[in-house]
């Protein structure tokens, strides 16, 4: 009986884990130049940077949604018969927060297409939640005095009191307690929600970040205030959601700089393999930038070792 409800506990845990998620969402209505919507149309959306692509239906109130998308950058691409082609480009989803997309339709043949570039909108009308996202460039251009990203929360509205650091001689307090003493809305130390990735990184004992990450393995992150859904409930105060850099398109700019290296190309040729990455995944921006450093030693390290070889072969 003992075991049955450890098991049942620890079950309990692995469902709260798994339901808080730092993945966004799109949604939004199709309609014509009249202003009535349009049941049954196509929409596309898909992922810049991979291609994969996720294929939806407008409901009957000519809306959708689409969740659980990474926070990255998608295209949308709307199509019915009897009106021409509609695709919204670079459409930016933040995390833990659902994008609005709605497309009017102009009268045309499918074979037709009109493309616009969507636009930040200034209030998310999807979600009552007040949030601030610290996107990649805020976090690799700003200085930072201990290089841990926690120190950027303190840039959103309604947040106070001190990030902290794992540096005895930077921290304020008795014991390094990066995240502790960080106050969203009011919420007292200790009680802001830290997550990477989805998973939480609080810890139990004491109310701070596990892990502290710097500005070289962070996508984005949003600090969200109030009045969160119910999967973010486990918090009195704020919530600071993370997401690690793409390291999949990093790992392939480490494998483009070294070929160009072994191929005798040169670092041009890494650099501009790693230009052409950024193109397709601007999202991963600052983890392709660490790619190229880390590949273009190694083709530095390969040419020395090379030459060592050809060194001791001679001697």
């Amino acid at each position: 009986m003992r075991a049955m409800r450890i098991l049942g506990l620890f079950l309990l845990c692995a469902v709260a884990v798994s339901a808080q998620t730092n993945k966004g969402g799109i949604s939004g209505t199709v309609v014509d130049p009249n202003g009535a919507v349009v049941p049954g149309a196509t929409v596309t959306i898909t992922n810049v940077g991979t291609n994969k692509s996720l294929t939806l239906t407008t409901s009957d109130s000519g809306s959708y949604t689409a969740n659980s998308l990474e926070p990255v950058v998608y295209n949308v691409l709307v199509e019915v018969k009897g009106f021409k082609k509609e695709l919204v480009r670079n459409v930016k989803v933040d995390t833990a927060t659902t994008a609005t997309v709605n497309v009017t339709l102009e009268p045309g043949t499918v074979a037709e297409q009109v493309v616009v570039t969507a636009e930040a909108p200034l209030i998310n009308t999807e979600s009552g939640t007040p949030s601030q996202t610290i996107t990649e460039r805020q976090i690799v251009e700003m200085p930072l005095n201990n290089r841990s990203v926690l120190d950027l929360v303190m840039t959103a509205p309604g947040v106070t009191g001190v990030a902290g650091s794992e540096d005895p001689e930077l921290d304020s307090g008795d014991i390094p307690a990066p995240g502790f003493n960080v106050n969203v809305n009011g919420g007292r130390a200790g009680s802001t929600s830290i997550l990477a990735d989805g998973a939480s990184n609080t810890g139990v004992g004491l109310g701070r970040a596990v892990v502290t990450f710097s500005p070289d393995t962070i996508q984005e992150f949003t600090v969200l205030r109030s009045n969160f859904s119910a999967e973010f409930g486990q918090t009195g105060g704020g919530v600071v959601s993370t997401i690690t850099a793409n390291w999949t398109v990093a790992a392939a700019c480490i494998a483009m700089a070294i070929a160009s290296g072994l191929c005798g190309l040169g670092q041009g040729r890494a650099t501009a393999s790693a230009t052409e990455a950024l193109a397709r995944n601007p999202a991963a921006g600052g983890a392709i930038q660490t790619a190229l450093i880390l590949g273009l030693a190694l083709i530095e390290s390969l040419a020395l070792y090379t030459l060592l070889i050809v060194f001791i072969k001679v001697k």
